[in-house]
């Protein structure tokens, strides 16, 4: 069968063409035609130039260049008769032309047809063939088994750094820590074998968290289990186990010159060495926890879990309304009245010469008086803590409430003092008072009564004094500055604090864990001390930025209070251990808030001013007579 073209539309593409004169419209031609006598032969051709050299002619992508004549140069006319074995088969094929002229490069010259009759007549059967080999058997490719969904909370682990899991009491604090897992992962934590929820963390944004609880107070002794739990959304709950054993008590430690004798309780199994230590509790266990120890939340597991803020908001009202408000009124009332208390002490209205003494030396040497009275009053505030004693975690409180002291009293002061004395040529001394050591005697007490954190309650013994004739001016200056210098030092120690946690970039250890206390003590002392300080009542120094400026003192007391609810106030675990006990815990800290408002108001409202009694006693203020700035008690 003949085969029969549809004749395309032909087109000249230039490739590589120099700006000669000489154009393809002109000097070339291109067009096919179809003779059914050729047997379907594919025919086409045309003119050029005669210097032009026909260097490629392809159709449908096969070179035909041997089935033509006229390509050289030399021709004016060339032709082409493609009639391949077989025949031409059906479809559209293109036809591709390039010429070489000297002038002006490589052109391709393209026409496109089509075959739509059948192809030519079939060609003779070849000759016979030797039969294949047999076909090899078939392959079958064994089915590769469906994936299976790995869950990334498969196999995972946590540790509980510091605390000697066979030997654990009723009250201690413990942190459970882990790693590698995916970020937003909420783990909630069980003391099994009858379930008692421990709290819960979120895992942040590196894949770790930090959960710290308490051991229910009501803990049988016994063999127990933590359990802790990781979910997600969309992934199946994975639990992680670690075995521990709680005793009733700890022994009572005696210590003889001869011999080492341990009061045994009933129920629990007493045991020492020759100095005196007991399990879980001795020098050895130096990553043991205090009440320092990880006692804040990092950045990101606050950011990983907003919706604890409202809570967070709502246990730091209460802290303001019924404990951190009245002691620092109380504080505060007999800050003031320390004139009227002293010379209520019949000794002291003819000062005796060691107390003068006394008072010669701290104006001689402030700075040594003032770190002897920082190392005493964190000495006093180690006491806080139950387990206070000679060893290694109480040495890592005293050290880091130490520094902590120091850092928000002494450097604070001598920060603000410079920056007043360079902005505003005003001068300000650093002023003592050791009554604050009595002050907090009282507040550590009442403390371990109340089981309440003492960083809301412990008085300072240091501040500043600003002259009386510069007071009115530049007063409200000190306290801004002063807020602000705290409040820096509050955010760099909580934000130093945050990324060793989550990075764990200290490991373990006692230089490790002292380090994280120090922040926390620092964020602790500087946020509360500030925030109280900031309250614009009478007495404290808050009213004196009100009077100033409400708008300036409303900002600087909403960054205040935001940092302290944030970071300062005990976090969700720590309110869980009020349990069955809330009831009573309040009714004690409404009547220690109860008594300290009422002596407040006493001093504020019903007492004689101190003025007046200066006047009946012929004692007379000087104008220099310096005005307290900050904790000067």
């Amino acid at each position: 069968m003949c085969a029969v073209l549809s004749l395309g539309l032909a087109a000249s593409v230039l490739a590589g063409a120099s700006a000669a004169a000489e154009g393809p419209g002109s000097d070339f031609s291109f067009d096919y035609t179809n003779s059914p006598d050729t047997n379907g032969a594919l025919e086409f051709g045309g003119t050029k130039l005669e210097k032009w050299t026909l260097t490629e002619i392809t159709v449908g992508g096969s070179s035909v260049l041997g089935w033509c004549s006229g390509t050289d140069a030399g021709s004016t006319s060339w032709g082409c008769s493609y009639a391949p074995a077989g025949g031409l088969p059906a479809g559209d094929g293109v036809i591709v032309v390039t010429d070489s002229n000297p002038g002006r490069g490589a052109v391709l010259h393209e026409a496109f047809f089509t075959v739509i009759g059948g192809t030519a007549e079939p060609p003779p059967a070849p000759a016979p063939m030797t039969a294949p080999p047999p076909a090899p058997e078939p392959v079958v490719e064994a089915e590769e088994p469906p994936a299976v969904a790995v869950n990334p909370l498969a196999g995972w682990t946590f540790d509980i750094p510091g605390i000697d899991l066979r030997n654990v009491h009723p009250g201690d604090r413990l942190t459970f820590k882990g790693a590698g897992l995916p970020s937003g992962i909420t783990i909630s934590a069980e003391l099994h074998s009858t379930p008692v929820s421990l709290g819960a963390a979120s895992v942040g944004p590196v894949g770790a968290f930090t959960l710290v609880a308490t051991i229910p107070k009501d803990t049988p002794p016994g063999d127990h289990t933590f359990v802790l739990t990781a979910s997600g959304a969309g992934l199946p709950a994975t639990a992680s186990e670690r075995a521990v054993s709680v005793v009733a008590a700890v022994p009572l430690v005696i210590e003889t010159e001869t011999e080492t004798k341990v009061e045994e309780v009933e129920g629990v199994e007493a045991t020492g060495d020759d100095h005196g230590t007991v399990a879980g509790h001795g020098p050895d266990q130096v990553e043991e926890a205090n009440i320092l120890t990880h006692g804040l939340p990092s950045i990101d597991h606050i950011l990983a879990d907003p919706a604890r803020i409202p809570a967070a908001f709502g246990a730091g009202l209460v802290l303001i309304l019924l404990a951190v408000l009245p002691a620092h009124l109380l504080n505060a009332t007999l800050s003031e009245q320390y004139e009227r208390l002293t010379r209520r002490v019949p000794h002291l209205r003819r000062t005796p010469r060691w107390l003068l003494a006394i008072h010669a030396y701290i104006a001689r040497a402030p700075v040594i008086v003032g770190l002897a009275a920082t190392a005493i009053t964190a000495f006093l505030f180690g006491l806080a803590d139950p387990h206070f004693g000679f060893n290694e975690h109480s040495l890592r409180l005293f050290v880091a409430v130490t520094i902590a002291l120091f850092t928000v009293t002494y450097l604070a002061n001598l920060v603000t003092r410079v920056i007043l004395k360079r902005t505003w040529a005003v001068d300000v001394t650093i002023a003592i008072r050791p009554l604050a050591i009595v002050i907090t005697i009282v507040a550590v007490a009442l403390s371990r009564v109340l089981e309440f954190s003492p960083g809301f309650l412990v008085g300072l013994v240091l501040g500043l004094s600003i002259a009386r004739d510069a007071a009115d001016k530049h007063a409200w200056k000190a306290v801004i500055v002063r807020a602000s210098v705290l409040v820096a030092f509050a955010l760099i120690s909580w934000a130093a604090y945050s990324s060793l946690v989550e990075n764990e970039a200290l490991g373990h250890g006692f230089t490790a864990e002292l380090v994280l206390e120090i922040f926390v003590a620092i964020a602790t002392e500087g946020i509360v001390m500030i925030l109280v300080e900031l309250l614009p009542l009478h007495l404290l120094e808050g009213e004196r930025l009100f009077k100033r400026s409400k708008l300036l003192w409303a900002g600087t007391y909403a960054v205040v209070l935001t940092v302290f609810i944030l970071a300062v106030v005990p976090w969700e675990e720590n309110w869980r251990q009020l349990g069955g006990d809330a009831f009573g815990w309040f009714a004690i800290v409404g009547g220690f808030a109860v008594v300290s408002v009422a002596i407040y108001l006493y001093f504020r409202f019903i007492a004689t001013p101190i003025e007046d009694e200066l006047d009946e006693e012929n004692v007379e203020p000087t104008d220099k007579e310096p005005v307290a700035i900050g904790d000067d008690i």
